[in-house]
């Protein structure tokens, strides 16, 4: 399931502020129409209203595909400068929030090994990538069905 809010963000350029919806998670099999937003750079997109400044907004974010069985996480690329953050991670380079999934991991094991990512720009070329290996791997399908 999706999870949106709104918050209250600052503008960097004129400091005006203004009431802005953000994405936490995001799962396109609940959302289809909206993962034309994600790919088109619209989600989690700060454009101020007064300078039209614009900018993706630094805030942790998943996407979980639950029909492809994958998940990205996205941190905000300063994230890799704070030790707390890095502690928080296994040696395998797992975030140790997998830890605490419970049955939700045995449910959907595709969130036990999150693809990392530190912008939203490789989150797009990462789904991108995933969706043209799922349209290769069913053309596959098909051609061995028809052979």
């Amino acid at each position: 399931m999706s999870e949106m809010e709104t918050i209250e963000i600052s503008c960097p350029e004129c400091s005006e502020k203004q009431a802005t919806q953000v994405w936490r998670s995001f799962n396109p099999c609940h959302d289809p129409e909206d993962k034309k937003l994600l790919l088109a750079g619209k989600i989690n997109l700060f454009s101020c209203e007064r300078c039209s400044y614009a900018a993706f907004i630094p805030i942790d974010f998943i996407y979980h595909d639950t029909a492809q069985q994958y998940c990205v996480q996205v941190y905000p690329p300063q994230s890799v400068e704070n030790a707390e953050f890095i502690n928080s991670f296994t040696s395998e380079g797992l975030p140790t929030w997998v830890d605490w999934l419970g049955n939700l991991g045995k449910q959907a094991p595709h969130l036990l090994r999150p693809h990392i990512v530190f912008d939203m720009g490789e989150l797009m070329r990462y789904v991108k990538f995933r969706d043209r290996l799922a349209a290769k791997q069913s053309e596959d399908t098909e051609k061995k069905a028809a052979a």
